[in-house]
């Protein structure tokens, strides 16, 4: 089966503000590495508790998650 890996944003107001998913079509015995990456850029955002979700379907890896606030 095929594997796959989606990542959705969502603001204070519970909104969604981005998705990116990346799979691969062979099964894990075929093992096959695939990456990439979002990046969402806001003018303003609202100050609060942001959510990331990641949610993964018949997937195994690693996550790595970079934030920069610019003043």
């Amino acid at each position: 089966s095929s594997g796959k890996l989606r990542v959705e944003i969502y603001d204070t107001n519970d909104k969604r503000q981005g998705n990116f998913s990346v799979g691969n079509q062979l099964g894990f015995e075929n093992a096959e590495h695939a990456q990439g990456w979002i990046n969402k850029s806001l003018i303003e955002p609202e100050a609060g508790d942001w959510i990331v979700k990641i949610i993964p379907i018949n997937a195994k890896g690693m996550v790595l998650i970079n934030t920069l606030t610019l003043l």
